[in-house]
């Protein structure tokens, strides 16, 4: 089965670079994504570096803004580790690891579950910032 605009049916457009952070809107920088995750955990992990470098703004700090490498790695399972229904979809990722690192030196590591069966972690925005470290 082929991804429509980047995404299998019942997928959210997960967004690989979050739009609050300059990512675009464009198939190149979406992927298939649990829904439940996209609009509850992955969403707050981005509000979290958002507000963290919105704290630090030009203005606030003009000799010294807050800078920031963000990496993202869609990762996939062997087929031999997915589910019979998880094989149907070979481009959708298993998980997705996120890394914020500011230049402050503080920073943000999280993975992320996208199997088909994955449900919210529970964790909010302020988990989130908390972890900025």
């Amino acid at each position: 089965m082929d991804p429509w605009e980047g995404k299998y049916g019942w997928d959210d457009r997960g967004h690989i670079v979050p739009g609050e952070l300059g990512g675009s809107r464009e198939s190149y920088n979406i992927f298939s994504q649990n829904k439940i995750i996209n609009q509850k955990d992955y969403n707050y992990f981005g509000q979290a570096v958002d507000d963290k470098l919105s704290s630090n703004s030009p203005t606030s700090c003009p000799i010294l803004p807050l800078t920031l490498n963000y990496t993202v790695t869609l990762n996939h399972l062997p087929n031999t580790q997915k589910t019979k229904l998880e094989r149907l979809f070979p481009l959708r990722p298993t998980s997705i690891t996120v890394s914020a690192k500011f230049s402050d030196n503080t920073g943000i590591m999280f993975t992320f579950p996208n199997r088909i069966s994955s449900v919210s972690m529970g964790y909010n925005i302020k988990y989130f910032r908390g972890m900025i470290k």
